[in-house]
């Protein structure tokens, strides 16, 4: 018998009696899908896909001009440059809406702004816990208002708390997590500042002084 890969002859011992050896049926295998593997490694420079036999689906999966202008639905950066970023195949930017996971929960947290307080009282939630919804939304409008993240009053960046000048329990539950976020009710405060404005040590008059619009 003659091997497949390497043309010797054999007694046909090993395996199906297509190869004289494991090394030769591994190297058949691994010719085989060479080109393949080689149309895979080109795709990053030549920005197109292939399927699994070689064959390029130039109609449905090239890249397209509007392909290349698409751009992050949070930070409205060009996609393109995030997948090249991330080192990613090019036709991923097909499905993708996001440059990456951060933009992607940014995003899901603001969509929440319509929310109300009652939704979150429906989920049956536990008083300490069911609003903690809100307190993410409200973390994200600061952040996304370019809030430098300090203490308010001291300047304290260490640890640092999001405070709301009108409490959320003060808020009927039809307000929505805008109006309970607005920028206007929102303060970074420290740990300690927090505590004494929480216990009435420091007046919503004295807090006024800082809202930051």
């Amino acid at each position: 018998m003659k091997c497949e890969y390497c043309g010797k002859e054999h007694d046909g011992s090993y395996g199906s009696g297509r190869f004289c050896s494991e090394s030769c049926a591994k190297g058949f295998s691994t010719r085989a899908k060479r080109k393949v593997i080689n149309q895979k490694l080109s795709e990053k420079n030549t920005g197109k896909c292939y399927v699994g036999n070689g064959k390029q689906i130039k109609a449905k999966r090239s890249l397209t001009e509007n392909d290349l202008k698409k751009t992050c639905l949070y930070c409205g950066k060009p996609l393109i440059e995030a997948i090249n970023t991330l080192g990613l195949k090019p036709c991923t930017i097909k499905k993708r809406l996001f440059c990456d996971s951060k933009c992607q929960r940014a995003y899901s947290q603001e969509s929440k702004a319509n929310r109300t307080l009652q939704s979150l009282v429906d989920t049956g939630q536990h008083p300490r816990v069911r609003f903690n919804g809100v307190r993410s939304h409200a973390r994200l409008v600061l952040q996304k208002a370019g809030i430098e993240k300090k203490c308010c009053i001291c300047g304290f960046d260490t640890v640092v708390e999001v405070h709301h000048i009108k409490a959320v329990a003060d808020f009927p539950f039809s307000a929505t997590f805008a109006e309970v976020n607005d920028l206007s009710n929102l303060l970074y405060l420290c740990p300690n500042h927090h505590v004494m404005v929480d216990k009435g040590l420091i007046s919503i008059e004295e807090l006024n002084k800082y809202r930051y619009q």
